[in-house]
């Protein structure tokens, strides 16, 4: 999981190796997994954060998109910038679908 700065530096590192290779950067799409903790709510939200023992700030400075709906949107607005093009948002709570289409709903 990575933190859009350093997904931007990696992201520099790889378009420089691609010329040097003779390939334009742009030939490889840049995507990345990364955890997602969001609830329908926010005792919802309060519950996952509680059940990982780390606090939001703790998640999210290991790269955790992590919050509510504004906060998941602002995220993936940093990372995009970074020169994310695709992400795949791993999502563990498979009893919490309920939270899972207001993620959806909210981010697409």
């Amino acid at each position: 999981m990575l933190l859009p700065q350093d997904f931007a530096r990696l992201n520099k590192r790889l378009d420089e190796m691609l010329i040097e290779t003779g390939r334009k950067p742009e030939s490889v799409r840049r995507s990345m997994m990364t955890g997602c903790v969001f609830g329908k709510d926010e005792s919802t939200l309060q519950q996952k954060i509680t059940a990982r023992g780390a606090t939001l700030e703790e998640l999210q400075g290991h790269g955790v998109v992590a919050g509510s709906l504004s906060v998941v949107n602002e995220q993936l607005a940093a990372l995009e910038a970074a020169g994310l093009q695709r992400v795949m948002l791993q999502w563990q709570e498979l009893d919490d679908l309920e939270s899972l289409e207001k993620l959806a709903k909210g981010i697409l």
